[in-house]
């Protein structure tokens, strides 16, 4: 079950003015999986299981081990695509000392994890040790050591999360799994099979949403000048703002404003033969909002 709250804000900051959205996600699907030597848990799945752990610690009927991973994934389909995300944290809660089974209950050893992207798909009431998903540790965050048997962890998981919003399409979750995966260590946080609600993984995101000024930002990353130093003549290049009037300020390096003139120009020109050497701020705005990301101009 997926639990969404929305929050939306306005932030004006100097002459640019933008949304954010907050959103809380609980996990659409998530699992622990494992292998337990002498056993046949490789092929069993368990998608009700109240734990989300990454856990290794020795076998208990023969000589060997038993341990395992957790997947988690969120639905984020409700982020509009090229958000750009600006924090995302996963909030994971300590599952406490009252575990009956095999796996010895809460942190315990040399447990620090890693959380990486997966890259198949996946169900969460089929997926075994056998049959996991291949992961990436490209961009992979760490969960560093806990603490305290009963620690919670909030992390950072923005990269992550930006890496979504930017390509929805590979959107399989999370894995969690130990960094030494040897006997005896382990991290145990509560999964969404818990009775209780409030101790489920949250995911909480705030993204700014893609607005025509924001898309034009990204597609327009392409903001240079030339030549660059210069002490004449420069030649601006702007690429995909055609139809669009905007003003052209340059800025000293004590944020003063030295000079600007309105254009609608691709690629028009200014004179910097009158300014002090220095580095200069240039920005491209289009009526009060900024319009394109701002580049430094070195004048001699």
């Amino acid at each position: 079950m997926k639990k969404l709250i929305l929050i939306y804000f306005g932030i004006f900051s100097g002459n640019l003015l933008f949304s954010q959205v907050y959103l809380e996600f609980s996990p659409n699907a998530d699992v622990s999986i494992g292998f337990h030597d002498g056993g046949t848990s490789a092929d069993v799945n368990y998608g009700d299981a109240s734990h989300l752990s990454a856990f290794s610690q020795p076998a208990v009927t023969v000589v060997g081990e038993n341990a395992g991973w957790g997947f988690i994934q969120f639905d984020l389909t409700t982020i509009p695509v090229g958000s750009e995300i600006i924090s995302a944290y996963l909030n994971l809660i300590a599952f406490g000392d009252d575990f009956s089974s095999f796996i010895n209950s809460g942190h315990q050893g040399s447990n620090a994890c890693w959380l990486s992207k997966i890259l198949e798909p996946w169900e969460e009431n089929t997926v075994t040790w056998n049959t996991k998903p291949a992961i990436t540790d490209i961009g992979e965050i760490e969960l560093p050591e806990s603490v305290d048997p009963y620690q919670d962890y909030m992390v950072d998981v923005t990269t992550l999360i930006q890496d979504i919003a930017d390509a929805p399409i590979s959107n399989f979750g999370f894995a969690l799994h130990l960094q030494n995966e040897s006997p005896t260590q382990g991290l145990m946080f509560k999964s969404s099979d818990d009775p209780d609600e409030e101790l489920w993984p949250v995911l909480t995101v705030t993204y700014s949403e893609p607005t025509e000024i924001t898309t034009l930002i990204k597609n327009a990353t392409n903001l240079k000048i030339s030549p660059n130093p210069a002490n004449d003549m420069v030649e601006i290049s702007i690429q995909n703002i055609a139809n669009y009037s905007y003003s052209i300020e340059l800025f000293n390096a004590l944020g003063e404003l030295v000079t600007s003139f309105k254009s609608s120009a691709l690629n028009p020109q200014i004179s910097v033969k009158d300014l002090y050497p220095g580095i200069y701020n240039l920005k491209v705005r289009k009526m009060d909002e900024i319009f394109s990301n701002s580049t430094k101009l070195i004048i001699y």
